[in-house]
C-alpha cells in the first residue's frame, strides 16, 4: 500500500516504522527539521512541510494513496489534512485522524466525522487513560490490554523476589481456570513460553485471562497480585499534570475514587477545575515537597506523574514514593526508558505515545485485524484477527499453521466461547484469534493468517 502520514513526531514515527516493516510504501510529512532528519533512517520518503497544505499532499502523491494518517499533535491540523486527503486523493483513500481535543472526540474511536472526510477518528489520550485506569484496578500489574470487546485480556505481571512462582517451571505453576502464560519478557528478549521454562525475578509474564474475577485469583499464583480492597485503605489518587492524559484519567477515576490533580500553570489549573466535576484541582508544582506535604500525599494510594515532561513525572513519583505513596505511575516519552525508570523504584512506567501508535495501527491494518496492542516497549504485538474462509489456517489444526518463528496463537474466540488452544484445536472461518508475535515477524503473520 501507498501510505501518507502527516506528523513525524514519536507517534507518526512508530506508526511509520511498523507500516514500513510490512513492506508498505510510506511517505512522512513534518514541519520539524529534527523529526524529518530522524525519520530518514526508516527507509521512507520524508517531506518537510505542512501536511494540511494541498501542494504538500500533491508532492506525497496523495492521488495514488491507499491511506492517509493525520498523526501530528494538533487535532485541527489532522482533521483538515484528512479532509484534504479525501477530497484531493483517490476515492479509495482511507483516512485516520489523531484527535486529542475532548471538544471533538470523547470516545476511543469514532466514525462520526466521515461526512468531512475522516473515516476513523482516534483519541489516543483516552485509550492511554483507560489503560492506566484498568491497571490501577488490580495491585501490582504493570500493563493490561483487552480484546474481543472485553472477553479476553492480557495482563502483564512482574515476577518479584520471594514470590510463590519464583524459580518454578511454567508447567508447575497452577494458574486460575481460563488463564495461560502466553509470553515472557526477560533481559530485553521476548520468550515463547515452554512448560520447562523457569520463572526468575524480574520477568514480565503476560497472562491471558477470560474473566476479570481471575485477576484477583492471581494473588494465590504469583503472590504479587491482589485486588485493591476498598476496606484496606482510602482509595485516593494524586495526579500531577493537567495534560490531556492527566485530565482523562481524572475523569475516569473521579466517580469512584478521591482524586486530586496538581497543575503548575494557573490557566491550565482553572481549565481543569471547570472540566472536572469531583476532582480537587490544586495550582502548584507536584515536585515541591512542601506542597505534597500540605496535601498529605503520604495518605494517597497512587501517584501518577502525567505532565508533559518525563523528568517532571519521574521526579514527582520518586518524591511521592519517599513520602510513603505505595503505587507510583510515571508517563514517559521514550519507551526504552521503561525498565530504567522502574529500576528506580517507580512501580509502573507507561509511554502514551506508544499506546497512541497502537491505537492508530489498529485501524491502519487490514479490516481483518480488529485489535492490536504493542508490548515490551514495542518489541512484541498482540493481534486480534478474524479468520476468513480461504485463509491458510482455516479448517486446519493449529499444529499445521505455518506461523513464523516467534509467533503463536494464544486464544480462540468462537462465538461467546474462549478457548485456550492446543496443537490439535482446529481454527474455523469466523473465529477470532489472539496472536502473539515479535514485532519483526508481524508482516509474516499477516501474510499467513490474512492473505492465505
Amino acid at each position: 500500500m501507498h501510505i501518507v502520514i502527516g506528523g513525524a513526531g514519536d507517534v507518526g514515527f512508530y506508526v511509520a516504522k511498523a507500516l514500513r516493516s510490512e513492506g508498505n510504501d510510506v511517505v512522512l510529512i513534518d514541519t520539524n527539521p529534527y523529526a524529518c532528519e530522524r525519520a530518514q533512517g526508516l527507509d521512507v520518503l520524508v517531506l518537510k512541510g505542512n501536511c494540511a497544505d494541498p501542494s504538500m499532499l500533491k508532492d506525497a502523491n496523495i492521488d495514488t494513496a491507499d491511506m492517509f494518517i493525520g498523526a501530528t499533535g494538533d487535532s485541527e491540523v489532522n482533521m483538515v489534512a484528512c479532509g484534504l486527503a479525501k477530497n484531493t486523493g483517490s476515492i479509495k483513500t482511507r483516512t485516520i485522524a489523531r484527535i486529542s481535543s475532548p471538544e471533538y472526540l470523547n470516545e476511543p474511536s469514532s466514525t462520526r466525522y466521515s461526512n468531512i472526510g475522516i473515516d476513523v477518528a482516534v483519541c489516543p489520550e483516552l485509550v492511554a487513560a483507560m489503560k492506566i485506569s484498568r491497571i490501577l484496578s488490580v495491585y501490582n500489574l504493570t500493563d493490561i490490554d483487552v480484546f474481543a470487546k472485553g472477553k479476553i485480556g492480557l495482563a502483564t505481571v512482574r515476577v518479584v523476589s520471594n514470590s510463590t512462582v519464583e524459580g518454578k517451571a511454567l508447567k508447575d505453576v497452577a494458574l486460575p481456570e481460563g488463564c495461560n502464560i502466553v509470553s515472557i519478557y526477560r533481559a530485553g528478549e521476548v520468550i515463547i513460553p515452554r512448560g520447562s521454562e523457569i520463572l526468575v525475578t524480574g520477568d514480565d509474564a503476560v497472562v491471558l485471562y477470560t474473566d476479570n474475577k481471575t485477576l484477583a485469583e492471581l494473588e494465590g499464583t504469583f503472590g504479587s497480585v491482589r485486588e485493591i480492597a476498598p476496606t484496606s485503605r482510602p482509595r485516593k489518587v494524586m495526579i500531577a499534570g493537567a495534560t490531556n492524559v492527566g485530565l482523562q484519567i481524572a475523569q475516569i477515576l473521579e466517580s469512584r475514587m478521591q482524586v486530586t490533580l496538581i497543575e503548575p500553570s494557573g490557566e491550565e489549573a482553572e481549565n481543569a477545575a471547570r472540566r472536572l466535576k469531583k476532582t480537587v484541582v490544586i495550582h502548584g508544582d507536584a515536585t515541591d515537597i512542601d506542597i505534597l506535604r500540605l496535601q498529605e500525599a503520604s495518605s494517597y494510594d497512587v501517584f501518577i506523574g502525567a505532565g508533559q515532561k518525563e523528568e517532571y513525572n519521574i521526579l514527582g513519583c520518586l518524591i511521592a514514593r519517599d513520602m510513603g505513596v505505595e503505587r507510583t505511575v510515571a508517563l514517559i516519552n521514550q519507551p526504552k526508558l521503561e525498565k530504567i525508570v522502574e529500576s528506580l523504584g517507580i512501580r509502573i512506567a507507561i509511554c502514551p505515545r506508544l499506546v497512541a501508535a497502537s491505537a492508530i495501527l489498529q485501524h491502519a491494518r487490514r479490516a481483518d485485524v480488529s485489535g492490536l496492542a504493542m508490548l515490551y516497549q514495542g518489541m512484541a504485538e498482540a493481534l486480534e484477527i478474524t479468520v476468513k474462509e480461504g485463509s491458510d489456517i482455516a479448517n486446519k489444526p493449529i499444529r499445521r499453521a505455518r506461523l513464523p518463528e516467534h509467533a503463536w496463537i494464544a486464544a480462540i474466540l468462537r462465538g461467546e466461547q474462549v478457548i485456550v488452544p492446543h496443537g490439535n484445536d482446529i481454527i474455523y472461518p469466523g473465529d477470532k484469534i489472539i496472536v502473539f508475535a515479535r514485532t519483526d515477524v508481524v508482516p509474516d503473520v499477516e501474510r499467513v493468517l490474512i492473505s492465505g
